[in-house]
């Protein structure tokens, strides 16, 4: 399976919530988070 690599650009809630969800997933990686 190919990973997938996402970049979260923003901070707050928002951006946590995304990054708690893509540490969740399978094939998606979370690549730069600021």
């Amino acid at each position: 399976m190919e990973t997938f690599k996402i970049a979260i650009i923003g901070t707050g809630w928002i951006a946590e919530k995304m990054a708690i969800t893509i540490r969740g997933m399978q094939g998606v990686e979370g690549y730069a988070i600021s």
